[in-house]
């Protein structure tokens, strides 16, 4: 996985993506992480921080 020019890794819905070319539109949720345990499981990947975006699902006709 890359980071980008910041350093911070992004990942949309747990694949590493450019951020750039996501529309607000398939946006649902964004959540900014920088701690110690981040390092745990991303390892230097994670130095600077990451973003997990989360984007809108489908919905099967009938569903709320």
């Amino acid at each position: 996985m890359r980071t980008n020019a910041e350093g911070v890794l992004v990942l949309v819905d747990g694949q590493e993506r450019e951020f750039g070319v996501l529309s607000s539109n398939e946006v649902e949720s964004i959540t900014v992480l920088k701690d110690a345990s981040m390092s745990a499981l991303y390892g230097t990947r994670a130095a600077n921080g990451i973003i997990f975006i989360n984007t809108k699902k489908g919905k099967k006709e009938g569903q709320a």
